[in-house]
């Protein structure tokens, strides 16, 4: 059973289209004048809570800003959600989402999730941040060729759709779309975490993996994965 607790446990990611397949590398160290747009774009409809950046922001600084009581799991689910209602199939476009949960159902356990906070009643330390897990299905069967089928899971944190997110592997899905953006991704060993709800590619080589902007962040999510 998976220990990684969530507030958007049904989020999913698919291929992002091959057009864009390189995926806006907001992190590196260069920066094109085509990536700097792209992320003045993706920050120009942001809302909420001020000096917190969707895009670089990872899960352990959240993990302490909730400590702190500086934000709440509902304010981080509002910001994540807008920010996937303004750049997944409008602003941007970047269609890294197939569906999210229903919104009214995300509000309540995130809800739930900030009043288990409250009594120090803690799942563990992904609690109460958002995430993004891959689905079983792809939108573009061309671009997961060339550039792995986790593709919208990773797309989803280069663009501040959630801090962290989960994809599957077979042969490089993890990892080449992690290059592509810039982020740190990770299969993990076959048979170290639970088959359940992936998409079988290969028996001997599937395995759940992770993508996240920090080595800590991975670290957080691989280790929820194989707990």
């Amino acid at each position: 059973m998976f220990k990684v607790f969530v507030v958007a446990a049904t989020y999913q990611a698919v291929c992002l289209p091959f057009r864009i397949r390189g995926a806006v590398p907001y992190y590196s160290g260069h920066r094109p004048p085509l990536y700097k747009r792209l992320h003045q774009l993706l920050l120009s409809d942001t809302i909420g809570l001020p000096d917190l950046d969707l895009l670089t922001v990872p899960a352990t600084e959240l993990q302490k800003l909730l400590a702190e009581s500086k934000v709440s799991t509902v304010d981080l689910v509002e910001r994540y959600l807008a920010q996937i209602e303004n750049h997944n199939h409008n602003g941007t476009g970047l269609k890294a989402i197939i569906s999210t949960a229903p919104r009214e159902n995300v509000l309540k356990l995130a809800q739930k999730l900030d009043d288990e906070r409250k009594t120090g009643n803690l799942r563990g330390p992904m609690h109460g941040i958002p995430i993004t897990v891959k689905s079983g299905r792809s939108n573009n069967i061309d671009a997961c060729r060339f550039v792995g089928s986790s593709s919208g899971s990773a797309v989803g944190v280069a663009a501040g759709f959630a801090p962290v997110s989960i994809g599957a592997e077979t042969d490089g899905s993890v990892v080449q779309p992690a290059t592509r953006a810039a982020l740190y991704g990770l299969k993990a060993s076959h048979g170290s975490t639970e088959p359940g709800g992936v998409l079988p590619g290969a028996l001997s080589f599937d395995s759940l993996g992770g993508f996240a902007k920090t080595r800590a962040d991975l670290v957080e999510v691989m280790s929820s994965l194989m707990g």
